[in-house]
């Protein structure tokens, strides 16, 4: 039994299955004309070009936390101990 995925089909899932930071290239595309009949394999080759772009936007984005925990001890001393973490 076989069964035929449109091209249309199959795009728009690609495109609705991308991280959030590629958003705005995803209505872009969503709205092309010609992705009923492009293959997944040029949509994905186009997209590929503005990956660096999206990866900087996301980094940019990113915000650092920091951790900090203290422990007093018996003596009066205070062990401090801190972690940051990029997300």
């Amino acid at each position: 039994m076989d069964v035929e995925i449109e091209h249309d089909d199959l795009n728009k899932k690609f495109l609705t299955s991308l991280a959030p930071e590629w958003l705005m290239h995803t209505i872009v595309w969503r709205n092309k004309s010609d992705l009923d009949t492009m293959s997944l394999d040029d949509l994905y080759n186009h997209l590929k070009v503005y990956e660096s772009e999206v990866q900087k936007k996301s980094e940019q984005n990113s915000q650092n936390m920091a951790f900090i925990s203290s422990a007093k001890h018996n003596r009066g001393n205070e062990d401090v101990t801190t972690a940051s973490v990029s997300t």
